[in-house]
């Protein structure tokens, strides 16, 4: 028997592979022993930190994938932070999860 029950909505944000983006910059806040504002990866998105920031925070991991911004969009990864847009919706999600 079906049940229609609705799954709450994920913020849909763009996923990065690795061979696309080999430098992927870390634009999310610090969260102590685990990721430094501010940091570029050379091997792309790092999966280690993402799963230890997911599970710690409680927070989707596309949100935080999302954080982790190519170094070829950084620039304008920068400007929407400043503005309402899913990237900041990302990093909002992080800091209130932080906060708790």
């Amino acid at each position: 028997m079906a049940t229609n029950q609705k799954k709450a909505p994920e913020a849909k944000v763009e996923k990065i592979a690795k061979s696309e983006f080999p430098q992927v910059h870390y634009i999310g806040p610090s969260i102590r022993g685990v990721v430094t504002m501010e940091t570029t990866y050379a091997d792309g998105v790092p999966t280690q930190i993402v799963k230890e920031i997911t599970e710690r925070l409680q927070v989707p991991q596309p949100m935080v994938e999302a954080l982790f911004v190519p170094i070829e969009k950084l620039s304008e990864a920068r400007m929407k932070l400043k503005t309402q847009s899913k990237i900041t919706t990302c990093y909002r999600q992080v800091v209130a999860a932080l906060n708790k």
